[in-house]
């Protein structure tokens, strides 16, 4: 490598940063495996199974169910006026909506096992189904949501049918019911739930590692052209947009949940126009391998994605899967190659102390005159 004159008397190790950059991802991407939480389902989001509605009785009771999420939510919009009573699991009253707004029963065993995936929950000695309701209003609104246990599966593993036959879609319910009560009419609502066969985990990270090998490549290749690194710097910026995105339009998210999901967008933005204003002095600049290792950490954070069918969010699943491998593979190449152009112009800078390097053109010493 050429630096004033001199050369080092090394042999080229890029290879050898490439079997390093490789065993990094590896590392990084090993550690996460398949998650069977809950019987296929994880409360960060992500599921093996679908939740739908499939009818709603009476016909005329004007109102509208649906489900939301990927842990079996149920929201019911009264749009009728007339009050619907949703009962709980021992047919005692649990939610109310009329005109004045929506309400819970506090005396409604469900209004407390309810509140956690798992039914984990201590319930009040009080709160019995024989109890005279204690009507908690929520709302004025006519909207609901709840979270309902006969819509999803409660097994800590899937069901026998599906571990027999894991990659086969099949359907787990093919009619769940919760019970309700419109103006003093007993109805149902009726749903279905479905296992969904797991995405290849093992192909989705053998993908995620090819794309690092050509991104990694190609930045070594045109380490000279900053603009190359720019654009693979947007590549995986628009991708974690992609992924913030869909996780900020999940029903029910806080404010705070919606702002926190453009954080690592809003560091990479800033890092990337700090590196497009530097000074560039060849590779990758150092402030986009700091953006590359931000995106990098937002990939392993959403990785589950190549493990569940069901992500919670707008986004297809198999949109959210790609935006992940380019987060982790475009954005670790980025932080490998700015490593490694960081480090070279440390030793071209080491490369002036006397001694180190070889000189190009030694000048001819007379054998006679040393000995003399």
């Amino acid at each position: 490598m050429p630096c004033r004159g001199w050369t080092f008397a090394r042999r080229d190790d890029r290879p050898i940063r490439l079997l390093v950059f490789l065993a990094v991802l590896l590392s990084l991407l090993g550690q996460s495996a398949p998650a069977w939480a809950h019987g296929g389902i994880d409360q960060a989001g992500f599921s093996n199974y679908a939740t739908a509605v499939s009818a709603v009785s009476p016909t005329d009771a004007g109102i509208l169910v649906t489900s939301f999420g990927v842990s079996g939510g149920i929201k019911l919009v009264n749009q009728g006026g007339r009050e619907v009573v949703i009962l709980g699991y021992n047919n005692e009253p649990y939610l109310r909506l009329d005109t004045t707004g929506t309400f819970i029963n506090l005396n409604s065993p469900a209004t407390y096992v309810n509140r956690r995936l798992d039914a984990n929950v201590p319930v009040p000695e009080k709160a019995t189904s024989s109890e005279i309701p204690d009507w908690f209003q929520l709302s004025y609104g006519n909207t609901v949501w709840w979270h309902d246990h006969r819509t999803h599966w409660m097994g800590s593993t899937p069901p026998d049918a599906v571990q027999v036959a894991p990659d086969q879609l099949q359907v787990v319910y093919p009619a769940w019911k919760i019970p309700i009560v419109v103006a003093g009419q007993s109805g149902t609502i009726t749903g279905t739930l479905t296992w969904l066969p797991p995405p290849k985990r093992t192909s989705w990270l053998l993908i995620s590692l090819g794309m690092f090998v050509v991104a990694a490549l190609l930045l070594q290749f045109f380490r000279s052209v900053k603009s190359f690194a720019g654009l693979a710097m947007l590549g995986a910026i628009i991708a974690n947009v992609l992924v913030a995105v869909s996780r900020a339009s999940v029903e029910r998210a806080e404010s705070g949940q919606r702002v926190a999901c453009f954080a690592t967008t809003a560091v990479a933005l800033l890092f990337f126009f700090i590196g497009l204003v530097s000074k560039h002095r060849g590779g990758t600049p150092i402030a986009w391998g700091l953006a590359g290792g931000v995106l990098t950490g937002a990939g392993i954070a959403y990785l589950k994605a190549f493990s569940f069918a069901s992500i919670d969010g707008s986004a297809d699943p198999l949109r959210i899967r790609w935006a992940v491998a380019v987060q982790l593979s475009i954005g670790l190449a980025l932080a490998a190659t700015a490593l490694v152009a960081f480090v070279e112009r440390r030793m071209s800078r080491k490369s002036t102390i006397p001694g180190r390097f070889l000189v190009e053109n030694p000048p001819e010493i007379d054998p006679e005159s040393v000995e003399s």
